[in-house]
């Protein structure tokens, strides 16, 4: 007969039993999906008490006993053998060194949740009045029991409240969906490090460690707090079970702070760097303290009499003392402000005993605003830090600014920390904030607060000074509020969430297949998303100008009409007519980057086209190029000349870059590069036809990423034809919607210098005052037939090619050994004849004197192409 009080299915983490419980668990979990997906009805409730007790098995460095429910049987505790005189338990966990036990109840109820606290309040006070916790002390030498209620629903303050008064913790979904994430975060091998993390941050517990660690250490009155400032140095080892960080979540609750999730990698590398170089962190980790005060700190005081045998005057020295200070004995009181990679790195590390650390550590006086503060500052100065942390965090560190810029930033941030968190808001997970969110349904999500912050805050629409969200704050029908005091920091937040929900209502009823899609569609991906609110605001501002405003806006279905009526002919003959997915995604390459400024070009060029809106946003017009409008003249006047090449495309149709076919072709279309070379250097046009019609190159671009991959790709080719001789640089302008990419070949340089003047092109004079052609080393076209100057017996070998101007226009002539030196005097004779300008100079003549490119030239004025 057994013995009672005592446990059945309460496993070590050593016994076998336990990676059979991991199994059955797994295909456990595997049934319950594949009932839901036949319709059948999955017992969801062990699917979340399966995930429940995951998240203590991956703390293996901390837990050594765990709850099975093998062979049919659960774990149970039992204080007697009659009916009622046991208690099954959803999970059971015992700690190792901490010899810490947590008891876990898990529900799944949808509904009735407070019948479900108060059996799980009443099943607590049964076991422990029959004995569980003084069984636990004794035979497993326990020196704290938590109870803890599972949920897998939000529970409310209430109810909390309830659970906490009874001594139970509760672990609703936010801390499961947060804990969750901190243990992917940190990976199974940094399990220690979260499970400081747990205690702090999830169950809010103040859990002893052992004995009290002191320090020597350096303290001072904090400029930042009223409290004090310690400076010491220690190993890391003594710290680290002291420290946790708090993550920054997007979960209500869980969003009042700053840190980012650890890196794996990052740790990795900075375990490796203290292994492979020895060597110690010179800059401060940075902490603060939950319960640090001056009682903790015992002065040691140096007699006067040594300030006078050492003839050291005392009043010269700073108001700081030194002593010793003992740290809270507690996990995780100490919190990370900066350096949680550098500390946390040592983790396991051989040189967590040998190494110091050098700390600063704010007593419990530091409010959490400033250690925001603190966290901004450090990062933004020294370490890039997401732009959209930054913007997430202007709400409170911004907290109090006075002058403008600050107030809408703040302004800004609010909004959207507030809105992108409203299930019923449009744009509702569609943003990614700069905490990745936990469990969020929407998926292909890479449009960022950050890039959606700033150009609400910094576009101006045409004619305005003042950015979409101040226009939206300042204006009687969107967003002032005459007699609220916050009128001026805030506006009517509540309005402008419903103008900007109405807008992408509307653009969503345009295109709602793609809109579902994010970033991965062609109506929400990074570029046109910010483009969306640039055409808001030019929306606006058009219907503010012209008297409509308030009527285009009076109600919110009227409005969601009236945006659809503006933004439908755009969706309708650019975005539409993309009818497959490679199309769509080289419409997202062809804007991406620094290209999106295009996209507001053809959207409002679009909207143009609609009779009521044909002075629509002038601002949002392709400028053209002074430089292509120069190309087109000279072209229409000489089709092509010496410097001047026009190509429809430089690839074929291939979308694979590495063909045999493209390299072919590429290097057809390039010959002309190596003649411009050897002559007077001069500019290829991609997107021009032999016709002189602008078809452009976009979608040639667009098969290669974007323009900045074409442009790099073409002056690679360029190089490798060449041997390393021709260091082209391509340009690309939008000129009508069509992108135009300018290639500019630089000719054979110039030096004066004596000698064979190999590569250089020049008349040298012999010391006997006769004149000596400098021969340049001409440029062949194909990049293994380079050719030099020699003393060859063929004088038709050929060399290389260059152009002239021929009876039909130019011409390719072949460079020999015979013709050499007649090419080089004629090309030098060509250089003497011409009045050179930098592409600058030359555009700005050109308006400056008012006169054509092709009268320009005419006068025998050339771009120097160097």
């Amino acid at each position: 007969m057994p013995n009672f009080p005592h446990i059945i299915q309460f496993q070590d983490r050593s016994d076998p039993d336990i990676n059979a419980e991991r199994n059955r668990r797994d295909r456990q979990d595997k049934k319950i999906v594949e009932d839901g997906n036949q319709n059948r009805q999955p017992h969801k409730g062990n699917l979340f008490e399966n995930r429940i007790w995951r998240l203590f098995d991956y703390f293996e460095n901390s837990i050594s006993k765990l709850s099975v429910n093998r062979r049919d049987n659960e774990t149970i505790y039992f204080w007697g053998s009659e009916n009622g005189q046991s208690q099954q338990i959803d999970g059971l966990f015992l700690g190792k060194q901490n010899k810490l036990a947590f008891c876990i109840e898990a529900t799944t109820v949808q509904s009735g949740i407070d019948e479900k606290i108060d059996q799980a309040i009443l099943d607590k006070k049964r076991m422990n009045n029959n004995g569980f916790a003084n069984y636990l002390i004794t035979n497993y030498d326990t020196k704290q029991l938590f109870h803890i209620f599972a949920c897998d629903q939000k529970l409310t303050i209430r109810q909390k409240n309830t659970l906490e008064e009874a001594g139970i913790l509760p672990l609703d979904i936010t801390k499961v969906d947060y804990l969750e994430a901190v243990e992917n975060s940190y990976t199974k091998k940094y399990n220690r490090l979260a499970f400081a993390n747990f205690l702090c941050h999830v169950l809010n517990q103040r859990v002893k460690i052992g004995n009290d660690t002191w320090v020597r250490a350096t303290r001072y009155k904090s400029a930042l707090t009223d409290g004090f400032c310690y400076a010491f140095s220690t190993n890391p080892s003594r710290l680290i079970d002291l420290t946790t960080v708090i993550h920054r979540t997007q979960d209500e609750g869980l969003n009042e702070t700053y840190q980012r999730f650890i890196r794996p990698n990052k740790l990795k590398d900075v375990k490796e760097y203290l292994t492979e170089n020895d060597r110690q962190f010179p800059n401060n980790i940075i902490l603060s303290s939950e319960s640090l005060s001056n009682s903790n700190f015992k002065e040691l005081a140096i007699p006067k009499k040594w300030y006078v045998n050492n003839k050291i005057d005392s009043s010269e020295l700073d108001k700081s003392c030194y002593g010793l200070l003992k740290l809270p004995n507690v996990y995780g009181d100490l919190h990370i402000i900066d350096g949680q990679h550098r500390l946390f790195g040592y983790d396991q590390s051989q040189k967590e005993d040998k190494h110091f650390l050098n700390v600063l550590l704010y007593d419990k006086s530091m409010l959490d605003i400033d250690k925001m503060r603190i966290f901004k500052d450090v990062n933004e100065n020294q370490t890039p830090l997401d732009s959209s942390i930054v913007w997430e965090l202007h709400e409170r560190t911004l907290e109090g600014a006075t002058d403008k810029p600050s107030i809408l930033k703040r302004s800004v941030s609010k909004f959207f920390n507030k809105y992108l968190k409203d299930e019923k808001f449009k744009l509702y997970h569609r943003l990614k904030p700069g905490i990745p969110i936990a469990n969020s349904s929407q998926k292909n999500v890479n449009a960022t607060m950050a890039q959606i912050c700033e150009v609400v805050s910094k576009y101006k629409a045409n004619n305005k000074d003042i950015s979409l969200f101040q226009f939206l704050m300042d204006h009687d029908s969107l967003g002032k509020i005459e007699d609220n005091p916050e009128s001026p920091y805030f506006g009517n937040h509540h309005e402008i969430s419903k103008l900007f929900h109405d807008y992408f209502l509307a653009i969503e009823e345009l295109y709602p297949t793609e809109f579902e899609l994010n970033s991965k569609g062609v109506v929400l991906f990074g570029s046109i998303f910010v483009c969306w609110f640039e055409i808001l605001y030019e929306i606006l501002n058009f219907w503010d100008i012209n008297g409509h405003l308030d009527t285009n806006l009076r109600t919110r279905s009227g409005r969601v009409e009236n945006f659809k009526s503006i933004l439908s002919n755009f969706v309708e003959n650019e975005l539409k007519i993309l009818d497959n997915e490679d199309k769509k995604k080289d419409f997202r390459k062809l804007y991406y980057g620094g290209a999106r400024k295009n996209l507001s070009i053809l959207i409002a060029a679009r909207i143009r086209e609609l009779d009521e809106y044909k002075d629509f946003a002038p601002n949002l017009k392709y400028k053209g190029s002074s430089e292509i409008e120069a190309i087109l003249d000279i072209l229409n006047s000489n089709h092509e000349n010496l410097d001047l090449e026009v190509k429809t495309s430089i690839y074929s149709a291939h979308r694979d870059p590495s063909s045999p076919e493209i390299e072919q072709k590429a290097e057809e279309q390039l010959e002309s590069v190596n003649m411009l070379h050897n002559t007077h250097g001069g500019r290829v046009i991609i997107g021009i036809t032999d016709n002189l019609e602008i078809v452009g190159c976009q979608d040639e671009v667009a098969r290669y990423n974007n323009v900045a991959q074409y442009k790099t790709m073409i002056t690679r080719k360029i190089l490798s034809m060449s041997d390393g001789k021709i260091r082209a640089t391509c340009s690309d302008f939008n000129y009508d919607g069509k992108t135009i990419v300018v290639i500019r070949v630089p000719r054979i340089r110039e030096s004066v210098r004596t000698g064979t003047n190999l590569g250089m092109l020049n008349v040298t004079y012999s010391t006997e005052g006769e004149i000596s052609v400098g021969i340049p080393q001409f440029v062949e076209h194909k990049y293994d037939k380079v050719k030099e100057p020699v003393g060859s017996q063929n004088t038709k070998l050929s060399i290389a090619y260059t152009r002239v101007i021929g009876p039909n226009g130019p011409e390719k002539l072949e460079i020999t050994a015979s013709n050499m030196n007649d090419v080089v005097e004629r090309l030098i004779n060509e250089r003497e004849t011409f009045n050179y300008f930098d592409i600058n100079d030359y555009l700005f003549e050109l308006e400056s004197q008012n006169v054509t490119a092709s009268e320009f030239e005419g006068r025998n004025n050339r771009i120097h192409h160097k």
